[in-house]
Parts: structure tokens; sequence; C-alpha cells
């Protein structure tokens, strides 16, 4: 067995081919290295790192976290950046100077935060019914040049609501091909299939566009979707709320995006400004705070956003960033928006008075949107990556007379 030294090794300049060299940033790392090549390592075990004949540990005492292997050895720098290692085609030896020698061809990549697409505008909107103003919040949505739009549920209202119709809208206005997803409402499942017509409008969506959900199947009323880099989760409102926030738990817990997404229809009292009843429970709120992700709801015909929350349940302002213009997502800290504005009936403000700024309650509110404020139909835009900065986007509410009533800017922490 080769007993091989903790190394640490400076800053990416080059590499040459077929022999490798590769030098990342100052810090002490990992590493597990093979004694000859074509011989990879085994799997550790969490915790104990339990290792096989053929490979050698070296670890820092200041490293945080678990090794992880993929396709091989991972080299894992204290803060956090993962290097991969393929050792079924290469081998790794400490060179002088103190960088990684790999050799028969052996590649190596950089595991980093995934960002989405440069200036990426997505649409939310909620409880459009499927008429006139839909279709003017369409054309709003067109007009603002839309890289996707997300659904928050409620498509249509109608009792003799035909799946078909929703669908030729959007393709009337959008295009065929235009990214286009949703989150089912309660009136969207009134009867057995009703949900499942949707759902595979959805789906058969999503192939034409090459798209792969986390299931092919979405009639359980819970997926994700990756798209332009932006990770989406969308629940539903059938009642399986510790199933729902298990899903979401599940699927941002090794998530490395930057941007995030939690989209369902209806909500907790707390969480909006009408009059609408705890349905959602606190498990998927605080789910998707834990993982920084953006919660966007409909379900309540009003538009507001909240401030920085770091507790949903009991709608803690973030201290360190209470500007209610200026919000921080990150690992413990989101806001939440009501985007319920799409197309059917408009509500008043209940909750929380006065109707201007500053709100009641707790403070948590940074603006509100309804009768009580001459609401007009409209969408919630957020477009990511803007400004060249991966971790920054703006925000803004536009209504289908052209006037925006709210505008943000969001900072990924």
């Amino acid at each position: 067995m080769i007993n091989m030294p903790k190394i640490s090794v400076t800053k990416i300049l080059f590499f040459l081919v077929p022999t490798v060299l590769l030098f990342i940033s100052q810090k002490t790392i990992a590493y597990y290295a093979p004694t000859s090549s074509y011989d990879p390592c085994s799997v550790p075990e969490t915790g104990d790192w339990t290792i096989s004949s053929s490979c050698t540990l070296e670890t820092s005492d200041t490293l945080e976290g678990d090794l992880t292997v993929n396709n091989g050895c991972v080299l894992e720098i204290e803060n956090g950046v993962t290097l991969t290692v393929d050792l079924e085609h290469s081998y790794i030896r400490v060179i002088s100077g103190g960088g990684i020698l790999i050799r028969q061809g052996g590649t190596i990549t950089q595991s980093t935060p995934r960002p989405t697409q440069e200036n990426f505008k997505v649409a939310f909107i909620g409880d459009s019914d499927a008429g006139f103003n839909f279709e003017s919040v369409l054309n709003l949505i067109k007009n603002e040049n839309a890289d996707m739009v997300l659904h928050q549920g409620d498509f249509d209202n109608t009792d003799s609501k035909d799946p078909a119709v929703f669908e030729t809208i959007i393709n009337n206005i959008l295009g065929v091909n235009f990214p286009y997803f949703g989150s089912v409402g309660n009136h969207d499942n009134n009867d057995a299939g009703e949900w499942n017509a949707y759902a595979n409008q959805f789906l058969t969506r999503m192939q034409r566009l090459g798209l792969t959900p986390d299931f092919n199947d979405l009639t359980d009323q819970k997926y994700s979707l990756t798209y332009k880099g932006l990770k989406m989760v969308f629940v539903g409102e059938n009642g399986n709320n510790t199933e729902f926030a298990n899903f979401i738990n599940s699927e941002f817990a090794t998530d490395d995006h930057i941007w995030k997404i939690c989209s369902w229809h209806q909500m907790q009292n707390a969480m909006q400004v009408g009059s609408k009843a705890d349905d959602m429970g606190w498990d998927v709120y605080e789910n998707c705070r834990t993982h920084g992700a953006i919660i966007v709801n409909g379900h309540e015909h009003s538009y507001h956003r909240t401030k920085t929350l770091t507790d949903m349940s009991d709608q803690t302002v973030d201290v360190g960033c209470s500007d209610p213009n200026n919000l921080c997502v990150g690992n413990g800290k989101t806001f939440s928006n009501v985007s319920g504005l799409g197309g059917i009936g408009i509500r008043n403000q209940d909750r929380c008075l006065p109707i201007s700024y500053p709100y009641g309650c707790n403070g948590e509110w940074a603006s509100i949107y309804t009768t009580d404020q001459s609401a007009q139909y409209g969408a919630l835009f957020i477009e990511f990556r803007v400004d060249g900065d991966t971790e920054k986007a703006s925000g803004y509410f536009k209504n289908i007379d052209g006037v925006v009533v709210d505008t943000f800017t969001i900072i990924k922490q």
C-alpha cells in the first residue's frame, strides 16, 4: 500500500495531455489514491470511511462533510468544491511542487454550484381560468419575452372545463414548444382523471422539449424538473402533505443548482392576506426554506410577496436582510410569493392591515396587491443571472395594463 501525504495545491493553471497536471486553490484536501493504474477505489462507508486494500486515505483535521465517490475517487476541497477522478483509466500520485499527477488518459472534473442560463426570465401565474383574461395575461408574458411559465394551479375554474382548451390557448399564444409547466390546483382535481389530463399535457410538452422529470408519471401530484439550470419542485393539494414535504427535501438535499423553485397551489392562512385556510402544513414551507428555494403559490386571487424569512411558521424576517425590495435566499432563508392574478376574479385584503406599507401582522409583507390596491390581472416575473452575476436575480409584477406594481432584487447567499 502506498502511503500518501497530506498535500496543499495551488490555483488551476493548465492541463497537459496525456499527462495532466491539476492545480487547485490553497486548501488541504482529503483524497483516495490507488496503488496502481486501472484499480479503482472502493466506495467508503459514511463516517468510518472504510478503505479497500488498493487505496489509502489522508484527510485534514478541518475537512467538513463526507467524501463521496462517483465512478472512481473523489477529491474534496475544504470549501466544498469537489474534484472527481476516473480511476478506471488513471492513477494519481503527488508530484514535486504540491501538484497531483494523473496518467493513463485520466479525466478530472470540478463540481461547482450550477447556474441558470444568463438572463433567464420566468413568469409565474395562478388562478387563470381559460378565458379572455387568461389570454391577456399570456400576451403580457409573450411581450415581456419570458423564457418559461410556471403555473401555480387552477387552470380552469368552470364546471365544464376542458384541458384541451387550456392547452390550445397556450399553444396559440406562446407556441406548442414553449416551456409551460404547472402545479395542480383544487379546481383541477374535482373529478377522477381531471388532473391526469393536465399532467399528461405537461409531460408531453416536456418530451417535445427533450426534458425528463424525476419520474415519467405526474399523476401523483409531485414532480421535479430542471430547465436551463433552474431546479423546480412541484407538489399538489390532495392532502398528502407529509409525502410532499419529504419529496421536497429529497429533491433538494444533494442538489447543487444555485436557483431553486418550490411551486404549489394552496397555502397556509398566515402566508396569504385573504381568507384562505391552513391547507398545506408548514413542513413544505420549511423544507423549501431550509434549502433556499423560492416559494410561489396561487389559490388566493391577488398578488403578495414577503420579505426574506428565516422561519415560515412564525413569519420571522431575516434581521440581516430585512429590506423589502432586496431579498436574500440561501440555506435557511427564502421568501414566498402568491401570484394569483392569472385571470379569474380578484379579491381583497383581509389580513395584515393597513392596505399600504408598512403592513401589519409581523411586518413580513413587502408588497400587497389586491382590490384594495386597485389590482388588475398580471404576472410575476423573475429573471435569473442578471448583470453577469450567477447569484443575482431581479423580479417584478406587471399587470396587463403595463403597470409595474412591485420590483425587487434577489441575492443568493
